[in-house]
């Protein structure tokens, strides 16, 4: 950066005294701002750290809360309404395939809407195939509503319910159960359409 000094009268010149004293402010601002921005970065850094402990307790509490529930229907219910509290997210909900494969059905979100028990067509969902490739990393939709990734059906759904963008994290069956595989470095893909913005 630079700071600069001006004159506005032709009679009037830069003296000597005026540009020692322009050279030493100068120089004595600059460490000024080099220190406020290591502050500001230090401070930062403890607050992103602050975030992270607090994260961490709140996810070890939560994995404990998890591990007691021993009906399905409560730990979703539970679920759904933890994350959308937890990550400050408008609507959460939570989709499993019917027997036949074909469809998958909402049988949990938070809070309560028009999605519960509605059925999405999986098998004409790209999305799913996208998230499932690569399962270890949520897949985020923006302007969902208008998405050629999306059947009409589904886009229809998320008209009705406001959705602007959305994020599909894979829910893997194991011998340990349902859960998200335990990848905390994954960072999610965004799936873009020719009429996203």
């Amino acid at each position: 950066g630079s700071m600069g000094l001006d004159i506005y009268s032709h009679d009037k010149h830069f003296s000597e005294d005026a540009v020692e004293i322009g050279r030493l402010i100068g120089t004595q601002m600059a460490i000024s701002l080099q220190n406020i921005r290591l502050v500001t970065g230090e401070r930062q850094r403890a607050e992103r750290l602050t975030r992270q402990v607090t994260l961490l307790q709140v996810l070890s509490q939560t994995s404990n809360r998890l591990a007691q529930f021993t009906e399905q229907a409560a730990l979703l219910d539970y679920v759904t309404e933890e994350l959308s509290r937890l990550a400050d997210i408008d609507h959460v909900g939570i989709v499993l395939l019917e027997p036949d494969g074909v469809y998958g059905r909402v049988i949990s979100e938070y809070p309560p809407s028009a999605a519960l028990g509605s059925l999405l067509n999986m098998q004409e969902n790209p999305l799913l195939k996208m998230a499932l490739r690569d399962p270890d990393r949520p897949l985020i939709v923006e302007d969902a509503q208008r998405s050629d990734l999306l059947p009409d059906e589904t886009k229809a759904l998320f008209a009705r319910m406001g959705v602007q963008d959305m994020m599909i994290v894979p829910l893997v069956v194991t011998r340990n159960g349902l859960g998200s595989p335990p990848r905390s470095s994954a960072v999610p893909s965004t799936a873009r359409s020719s009429t996203s913005a």
